[in-house]
Parts: structure tokens; sequence; C-alpha cells
């Protein structure tokens, strides 16, 4: 079982933080914005935020909205 921090403090399934996720993207006037360790991903960097757009369910997958500027400038 998988555990993560919410943005209380507080430590959380993976399945209850997809379920919140996904909650939050059905409202209308929600936006989504997480923090993530880009070392855990196999990434250049220390911690990001970025927003995350929709869900896709069969892949159970979150679509996080995100380039590297320095990566690939504009």
């Amino acid at each position: 079982m998988t555990f993560m921090t919410d943005n209380t403090g507080f430590s959380i399934t993976l399945g209850k933080m997809q379920f919140n996720l996904y909650t939050a993207l059905k409202e209308p006037h929600s936006q989504v914005i997480i923090r993530y360790s880009c070392k855990a991903l196999g990434q250049v960097g220390g911690g990001h935020i970025s927003p995350i757009e929709s869900y896709h369910p069969p892949a159970d997958s979150f679509l996080i909205m995100d380039v590297s500027k320095y990566k690939y400038p504009p």
C-alpha cells in the first residue's frame, strides 16, 4: 500500500489521493495543482509544481500539463 502526504501534512493512500483528484477535476471551477519530486520520476531537479488537467479512466492516469522551459524554450 502506498502512502502520500496531502496538503494538510497527513498521510493518505494512493487510492484516496486519486479519488480526491478525480472528484476535484469534475468541478467546473476547480483547479488542481500538485507538488511532486522530479527525482522520484527519474528527472533532473528537486520539487516541482504542475497543474493537472484531466483523468483518463482506461489508463487510470492523470494528465499533467507541464513543460520544462529550460529544456524546451519557446
